[in-house]
Formats: C-alpha cells, structure tokens, sequence
C-alpha cells in the first residue's frame, strides 16, 4: 500500500466511479485513501474513497499532482493548520482561562488535568487541548462533544 503515497492514482469503485487525485495517506486498518488535488481554478479538494469501495487502483504519475505542479511541501502544508491558527503562548494561556470562565458562566464543569496542565477536561467527559480551539478537543462521548466543541466555537474573543 505504502507504493500510492504521494503518488498520482486513478481509483475504480465498485460503483465503477472514477476517481483521481494524489495519494496523502491511506488507513492501514480500513485500506481507504485520503486523496487531494488542486482544481484549475486554485481550489483544493479532498476527497475519501473507503477500502471496501476500491476495484482497481493505478497509479497515473509518479512525478505530477494531476496537471498541477505543486510540491510535497505544500501539500503538507495544505493538511496542517494554516498562519491563523499559530498563536503565541500568551494568547494560548489567555484562551485557556477566557474558556473556564466561559464553561463556568454556563456551569459546566471544567478543571486542568492533573496529568497535564495543559489539558482541559470539560465535564468528565471532553478534553482540551491547546491552542483551545473546537479542533482540539477529544471525547468519549460523541453528544457531550457535539454540545461541548459548539460551546469552544460559540465562545467570544474577549470575556
């Protein structure tokens, strides 16, 4: 499997729906591939073909990113967070406590795990993580998470 990533493929569903795009990765447990290219209009499309959905698999081109010339490095970069997201420690550390008085105002329990002082644990239940964002939250529980990342999301920029 390790053969298709970064590589250009042209996947066969079952369906017989053509699907082509550069190999990112590909789950090792489920054998689905997370695929990407860049439309001529600049826009970047992802796109998720489940293992049991494959028939055939080619690789179209080792060295092209379908008719784009975009390096390995920026498709890296196109999956990890943006400039945006970067924050300073200082702004990490105001989040995190604008966060507890904001569980606090909607008497949600939170408290700093005693693991690690980093991490939030949002009713028994979500853990936090910096830089605190709705993306850096891990559940057990998919309800409590859906109304706990609302709750990250919902929260405003000054308290």
């Amino acid at each position: 499997m390790c053969e298709y990533i970064n590589k250009s493929v042209k996947i066969v569903t079952t369906s017989k729906t053509i699907i082509e795009g550069r190999v990112f990765t590909i789950d090792p447990v489920s054998c689905s591939f997370i695929l990407y290219s860049i439309q001529n209009d600049s826009s970047k499309l992802i796109m998720i073909v489940l293992g049991f959905n494959i028939s055939s698999i080619e690789i179209i081109d080792d060295n092209k990113i379908c008719d784009s010339d975009v390096s390995v490095e920026e498709i890296n970069h196109f999956f990890s967070k943006g400039e945006a997201d970067v924050c300073s420690q200082n702004q990490v550390s105001v989040r995190k406590m604008n966060l507890i008085k904001w569980f606090n105002s909607h008497f949600i329990p939170v408290e700093i795990s005693t693991v690690d002082e980093n991490i939030l644990i949002v009713g028994n239940q979500v853990q936090i993580a910096p830089p605190y964002t709705k993306n850096d939250c891990l559940h057990t529980n998919s309800i409590i998470f859906g109304r706990i990342s609302k709750l990250v999301e919902d929260m405003p920029d000054n308290l």
